[in-house]
């Protein structure tokens, strides 16, 4: 059992471990996130800009709704099912994480319905309003659907069905967008419906392929503690997503509904960071909660953070480095801007990134309401500051409020982690690897350089990055195999 390895091995084996899961998971976690990335040419292309920023503002309330109808239950099966008693004690959870997210996504529902026909006044200037507004309702239990099935299969282990199910829903959406977006130029409506019936559609295969799926009855008492626990990480979803869709509203307010377009591309680019993010937790999330119990986690956590550290350190330095090459083919001309903030906006999710590893202390003790603490502080000073900023210094000042706001809530949440739970983490190498990388790409951006020159520079960089790092974990590895000698 894969659990098992994972607590018997030893920190190197959970390394490589984490590695070849990376691996396996990263194509499928990828080509998800890359969804976003990929339809930024045609979108741009064959939606107006008011369009595309409407589009993106749709786009950024509907993930809002979707965590509110979630109520948390994929991170609260992850915690409870791996301290379940055998099979049925877990399907008994499974069975009663499903029955929330289904009576949240109807309550959701309803009132986003009060609510779109109550503003419809507001929005003559949007073609088919009520129709768009349709799509998003029946959108909202199906990304619920297929996010909760998705983390069910990572912290399962079950690693083809996850493949599968993410190249499935990603070839859908680009699909979807090729035929409504550019076969027959439904703009906007084609656009948020190539999202809709795209989720449906996975829905409904998902609900199928488990219709023998044995699971246990519907309990409250069962269903009581995730939905406590779950609501903390429901608050922190909101908060998270929420601060996702305030930037772009306060760019819509004081700049105009076209900004909230070349801020979403510089954005969407700038993600490329999250999605290495995501496909390093993806894998480090179920191997992180299976051998917190065990004598050498805490040699585990410090070499997955210096792994993530390097990775992280690489990406923000090749962003930085290649930024307005990589927004010149991704986008027309008017939305060059963007590229501008590109590398601000990494900085942020660099900290986030490594938080994720650094924060685990809470997870742990089960004291999720600090999260709340954390990001209430984060997304109150991000807040403050991109409506100041964004004011003076239009975009640019929106992503600095922005990666500002990331920046504290990872340090708030780290501080409070390793006060609470007795997880002692060594941060040297990240904090000198993401310098390096930063004042490298900073330098080598403002000295005027050939391409040749640029990108040879650039391998010379990354691979004294990697070569460091290599040499830093190698290091890791034989001390904690000498302790163990030892012992």
């Amino acid at each position: 059992m894969i659990e098992a390895q994972l607590q018997n091995g030893t920190i190197k084996s959970r390394i490589f471990h984490l590695i070849k899961d990376a691996g396996f998971y990263g194509i499928a976690t990828a080509i998800v996130s890359l969804v976003n990335l990929l339809s930024i040419p045609l979108l741009t292309r064959y939606l107006s800009g008011e369009e595309y920023g409407t589009f993106e503002l749709i786009l950024a309330y509907t993930s809002l709704a979707t965590v509110i109808a979630a109520v948390g239950q994929s991170t609260a099966f992850a915690r409870f099912s791996f301290e379940a008693d055998g099979h049925e004690h877990r399907g008994a959870i499974l069975v009663n994480c499903i029955f929330i997210q289904v009576v949240a996504s109807i309550i959701v529902m309803a009132m986003l319905m009060v609510l779109a026909l109550s503003l419809r006044p507001h929005f003559q200037n949007v073609d088919n309003y009520l129709l768009i507004v349709s799509f998003m309702l029946l959108a909202i239990p199906a990304l619920v659907g297929v996010d909760f099935a998705r983390n069910y299969l990572k912290w399962t282990f079950k690693q083809r069905f996850y493949i599968t199910l993410s190249f499935v829903y990603a070839a859908m959406i680009l699909g979807g967008y090729f035929v409504f977006v550019y076969a027959y130029r439904l703009g906007l409506t084609g656009a948020v419906a190539a999202q809709c019936i795209s989720a449906l559609l996975v829905f409904v295969v998902l609900v199928w392929s488990s219709r023998n799926l044995d699971i246990g009855k519907i309990k409250v008492a069962t269903a009581r503690p995730l939905v406590i626990f779950g609501l903390s990480y429901m608050a922190l979803g909101i908060m998270n997503q929420g601060l996702r869709a305030v930037d772009k509203t306060i760019i819509s307010a004081v700049i105009g509904i076209d900004a909230v377009g070349v801020y979403a591309v510089g954005f969407k680019i700038a993600s490329i960071i999250l999605i290495i993010e995501s496909i390093f937790h993806m894998s480090w999330g179920p191997i992180s909660m299976a051998i917190y119990k065990q004598s050498n986690s805490l040699e585990t956590y410090n070499a997955a953070l210096n792994l993530l550290a390097l990775l992280m350190a690489v990406s923000i330095f090749l962003l930085n480095v290649f930024s307005s090459t990589i927004i010149s083919y991704a986008a027309p001309a008017r939305f060059f801007e963007g590229g501008a903030i590109i590398w601000i906006l990494g900085v942020g999710f660099c900290f986030q990134a490594l938080a994720g590893i650094t924060g685990i202390g809470i997870d742990l003790s089960k004291k999720s309401y600090y999260l709340l603490l954390s990001w209430f502080v984060g997304m109150a000073l991000a807040a403050v500051l991109m409506y100041f900023l964004g004011r003076r210094i239009g975009i640019t000042g929106v992503a600095i409020g922005f990666s500002v706001g990331m920046i504290a809530e990872a340090i708030i949440r780290t501080f409070i982690s390793t006060r609470i739970y007795p997880v002692k983490f060594r941060y040297s190498f990240a904090i000198i690897a993401l310098l390096a990388a930063l004042s490298a790409s900073l330098i080598i951006n403002q000295v005027n350089l050939s391409n040749y020159v640029r990108i040879s520079v650039s391998i010379l960089v990354v691979l004294l990055l990697v070569s460091s790092g290599v040499f830093y974990l190698k290091k890791q590895f034989n001390h904690s195999m000498s302790n163990d000698v030892h012992i």
